[in-house]
């Protein structure tokens, strides 16, 4: 598995010039890699894992978010979600994984499925621009609002606010 922090850095405990540079600019934060860490155990014991590669992780209250390249969701999550299972436990946290896109749409979408987004638009205020998430009324989110709210931050840095319809 390749992680936004190099093996060194993840066995040793100690963080190199580059791997710094990530952790300032934000690409990594200092509390993640400890999650990184233990997803690096995983992955040696787990085959199908050693091939795929995390851009990112995003931590949440009550659970994690992993980010990876386009097409290896499938394979984090494992058939009948074993692997992801596995990862759960080790973390200690909910696992949730999502594909790496540029659209905030489509990463909403991943975010609350099964339940279908009617519609994401921009809305601008006084206090600076939101993005409009819109939902069917009586549909159950997988994930709480401040949960969504906190991996759309991390991921886009723009302000989510859900409405039911």
């Amino acid at each position: 598995m390749k992680m936004p922090i190099c093996d060194i850095c993840l066995k040793s405990g100690l963080l190199c010039p580059v791997c710094m540079e990530r952790v300032k600019g934000g690409a990594v934060r200092e509390e993640d890699i400890h999650y990184l860490r233990r997803m690096k155990g995983i992955s040696e014991r787990i085959k199908p894992l050693q091939g795929i590669r995390i851009k990112k992780l995003v931590n949440t209250n009550s659970l994690i978010f992993i980010v990876c390249e386009k097409g290896s969701a499938t394979t984090i999550i494992g058939r009948g979600g074993t692997i992801v299972s596995s990862l759960s436990h080790a973390l200690d946290k909910r696992v949730r994984v999502v594909e790496e896109t540029d659209d905030i749409k489509s990463f909403l979408e991943m975010l609350v499925f099964p339940v279908p987004v009617l519609s994401v638009g921009r809305v601008y205020r006084e206090s600076g621009e939101t993005i409009r998430m819109r939902v069917p009324a009586g549909e159950r989110l997988p994930l709480s609002e401040g949960d969504i709210k906190d991996a759309a931050m991390s991921m886009f840095g723009q302000e989510i606010e859900v409405v039911t319809e």
